[in-house]
């Protein structure tokens, strides 16, 4: 199957077409995705979002609720996918871990958090920026204090580079997220906040715990800022419709011109490109099915996932 026609943009797109176009083929255009068992990365941070949100939902007055609330979230999505007998396999993306991880976490900023009120939960729609395309975008929560408004996101990882927070400032959700809040709050928003948990298996004595930690970023733009952000991302959206209408005319050649090879991002972050076996093998891989081991799905932030 190949997706030939661009129905909306969103931030991820936008950013694994920087990433490689290929790549963006790939993923985008063919929708291919590993056929493999659940990444346990992928549910544990589907899993702490979901209890991010009935944390965030659970707020009486201005303190945060118990972390029961949290964890029964947390525990409806991950059961779903990993019984208790893969906890120690899973270690320290596991239940145990996570009690302990939104524990801490309600002890860090529950305090620091009294002036937010949250106005929304897991935001999924889409803005009209005169792209002429829908730019979709999925919000993990919107909250306001004395300030004015706030997008907050979620994120998890493995690891804690000393320069993770230098990677944020401008990725694309950055300004796609302050021009939806804009949007539909009809006031200038310049703040996003990226709430940052890191899960590692820790040293001797952290065998049951981890290592948990949260680093919470504010990443704050002034106006100009966020128009030359929109502006640049308009410069990138273009280059993918470009490519798209390059695509519908190459229907059945020998090797593919749209999307071209970046050449520069085969291996990130000491890893290879999980399509660099068939960039390699297949000149134009619109012209081949699906290969096994992967299969065809396509993502769009707008409609929550059936699981």
């Amino acid at each position: 199957m190949v997706n030939r026609e661009l129905t909306f943009i969103d931030a991820s797109r936008i950013q694994d077409y920087q990433t490689c176009p290929r790549y963006y083929m790939f993923k985008h255009v063919l929708g291919w995705q590993s056929d493999e068992a659940k990444d346990i990365n992928l549910v544990f941070g589907q899993a702490w979002h979901l209890g991010q949100e009935a944390l965030l939902k659970s707020r009486s007055g201005s303190h945060y609720g118990a972390v029961d609330t949290a964890i029964i979230a947390f525990l409806q999505y991950y059961g779903k996918h990993f019984t208790e007998d893969t906890d120690l396999q899973n270690f320290p993306k596991n239940p145990g871990v996570a009690w302990n991880a939104f524990l801490s976490y309600i002890s860090d900023y529950d305090e620091q958090d009294l002036a937010w009120n949250v106005i929304h939960t897991e935001v999924r729609d889409s803005i009209d920026l005169g792209w002429g395309i829908p730019i979709a975008f999925r919000i993990d929560a919107i909250v306001k204090d004395q300030r004015g408004i706030i997008a907050v996101e979620h994120k998890t990882s493995s690891m804690l580079f000393s320069n993770w927070a230098d990677q944020w400032h401008e990725k694309p959700q950055i300004y796609i997220y302050m021009a939806a809040c804009k949007a539909f709050y009809g006031e200038i928003v310049n703040r996003m906040i990226i709430n940052g948990s890191f899960f590692r298996k820790g040293s001797k004595g952290q065998e049951a715990t981890g290592n948990v930690e949260h680093l919470r970023l504010p990443v704050i733009k002034d106006d100009d800022s966020i128009e030359l952000g929109l502006r640049n991302l308009r410069v990138w959206v273009e280059r993918i419709k470009n490519d798209y209408e390059l695509l519908n005319k190459e229907l059945n050649v020998s090797f593919l011109l749209a999307f071209p090879k970046a050449g520069t991002s085969c291996i990130q972050y000491m890893k290879p490109c999980r399509y660099q076996a068939y960039c390699q093998a297949y000149n134009n891989p619109c012209i081949v099915d699906c290969p096994a081991g992967m299969r065809v799905k396509f993502w769009d932030p707008r409609v929550e996932e059936e699981e």
